[in-house]
């Protein structure tokens, strides 16, 4: 192993707490195989920003790589951390262990500990991997996310799954995308059509969509858990991928989520829209629920600039 050590930053409370169990039967396998290790534990939201950062511009990160136990919203929170660092390209691992888990099903991350940790021990190089950025230009902020976006349905859904009283239910018998199912039909009658306009200042273009009630942005194929909203994104190709769904019938709507389940053919209804960019403006007529990689936002507008970069990660895979 090229790593003096390993710190590792742990979620206890993903996963309704099965990340804990999780987390310590790593570091369990870690004794007995002795390899010596740190840790800390998140406690609060926004510790993984605090923790990563922390780490990232500690004496130690150069010759330690920092693993993240947890789920997706753990990972986002330790590579804006990092990213906000004097090192801004600390190495990243990631040992899935959340709800949704969609980072790990993109990239094909490895789940088991032991074939995790061979892993570790066998010197692998680092993996450049595709991360977007948007910038909030209305509030005059910006963060990186290694999932995707969601503007509108997708993101009200966030909202109230993670609202809901049934969460800890699914996530306790290891169903946790059935949340967003869910809430389906609930949200669906709740959210209105908005109009969005997208600038691609890659491909000089301008696009104005009438009556949307979905937007999502995506970097890999899954978002909700693993629901293949975009089954040829890529994280490799430095492009992101923008989805737009006009509003429809609620029959319609399901009728388009068996397709997006079953054969991914949704791509080509008329009334979804698929573009790629690397650099994009997004607007909407009205304030809209966003999410950033499982983690909702309330109603805010929206004005966002996307762009695409790269951070360096460990990557086991299956």
């Amino acid at each position: 192993m090229k790593y003096k050590n390993l710190h590792i930053i742990l979620n206890e409370h993903a996963s309704s707490g099965r990340a804990k169990k999780r987390g310590f039967k790593f570091l369990e396998l870690l004794k007995q195989r002795n390899i010596e290790y740190t840790y800390a534990v998140t406690k609060k939201p926004n510790d993984g920003v605090r923790l990563g950062k922390e780490f990232a511009e500690s004496k130690q990160a150069e010759s330690t790589l920092l693993v993240v136990i947890g789920g997706d919203g753990t990972l986002n929170e330790c590579l804006n951390g990092i990213r906000s660092s004097s090192n801004p390209t600390t190495p990243l691992s990631y040992i899935p262990s959340g709800s949704g888990n969609d980072f790990a099903r993109g990239l094909k991350v490895e789940h088991q500990l032991n074939q995790i940790i061979d892993g570790l021990e066998s010197d692998l190089p680092t993996t450049n991997v595709d991360i977007g950025k948007f910038i909030d230009n209305e509030n005059n902020y910006s963060r990186f996310f290694v999932n995707n976006i969601g503007i509108g349905f997708d993101a009200a859904i966030v909202v109230a799954s993670n609202k809901s009283a049934s969460k800890k239910f699914f996530n306790t018998i290891h169903l946790g995308k059935l949340i967003y199912v869910s809430q389906l039909v609930k949200v669906f009658f709740q959210q209105k059509a908005f109009d969005l306009q997208v600038e691609s200042f890659e491909n000089k273009k301008d696009f104005i969509f009438k009556k949307v009630f979905l937007v999502t942005t995506t970097n890999h194929p899954f978002f909700g858990g693993g629901i293949p909203i975009v089954p040829t994104a890529n994280p490799f190709d430095h492009q992101l991928d923008l989805i737009v769904v006009e509003k429809m019938s609620f029959l319609s709507i399901i009728g388009l989520f068996i397709k997006l389940l079953t054969n991914g053919s949704h791509m080509n209804d008329d009334r979804v829209h698929h573009l790629t960019s690397n650099n994009m403006l997004l607007q909407t007529d009205q304030p809209e629920y966003k999410q950033m990689d499982g983690e909702g936002f309330e109603k805010t507008a929206i004005n966002l600039t996307f762009n695409v970069d790269q951070h360096p990660f460990v990557l086991i895979n299956k």
